[in-house]
């Protein structure tokens, strides 16, 4: 009996990456694996410490509800005003979660990993699907917003629609909330 999976890069960037692994249900066997985010810092990077890859872990990881929402929003903002221009521009461009999206019917949870840049498993914790997905919306959102403020440097053609999506989205959101600068 063997499981079938699948790894897909979730989010990649100068600084970090993060991918995302997930089973097939095989005709063999009824049992699905639960699926698996692994982040981790590029040691070439700029950023040593791995910060940018710890920062961009602990929003994916935090819940979708309203509590200390705040703190979250301070979290966001400081991984925003982290990022480069050159890496909010590779974030925008290849971060991709439509395979994470459609999972969250057959598995409810996900387990998140954060490795250090030696490789070293740092932090684990086990997540609700939709509230990771909900937090990489987040991110993107609010670095569309920052880096529309500045004229981006590529426009990749086929985010173009999703881009017009979000910054109606991105809009009413803003007009109700208001976000440390």
């Amino acid at each position: 009996m063997s499981i079938t999976k699948m790894t897909d890069m979730l989010a990649t960037t100068g600084a970090f990456f993060a991918t995302f692994t997930h089973s097939f249900k095989n005709k063999a066997t009824d049992s699905w694996e639960t699926p698996t985010i692994e982040v981790s810092p590029v040691i070439s990077a700029h950023d040593r410490d791995g910060a940018l890859a710890s920062s961009f872990f602990k929003i994916i990881t935090s819940d979708s509800s309203n509590d200390h929402r705040h703190h979250k929003d301070e979290l966001l903002w400081h991984f925003v005003e982290s990022c480069s221009r050159k890496e909010s521009e590779e974030f925008w461009e290849n971060a991709a979660w439509t395979t994470l999206e459609a999972s969250i019917p057959t598995t409810p949870w996900t387990t998140c990993v954060l490795y250090n840049q030696r490789g070293e498993a740092v932090d684990v914790r086990i997540c609700k699907t939709a509230d990771i997905v909900s937090a990489l919306r987040r991110v993107e959102s609010s670095l569309f917003e920052y880096i529309t403020k500045k004229p981006l440097a590529a426009v990749n053609s086929r985010r173009k629609e999703l881009k017009k999506d979000l910054n109606r989205e991105t809009h009413k959101y803003f007009l109700h909330h208001k976000h440390p600068r």
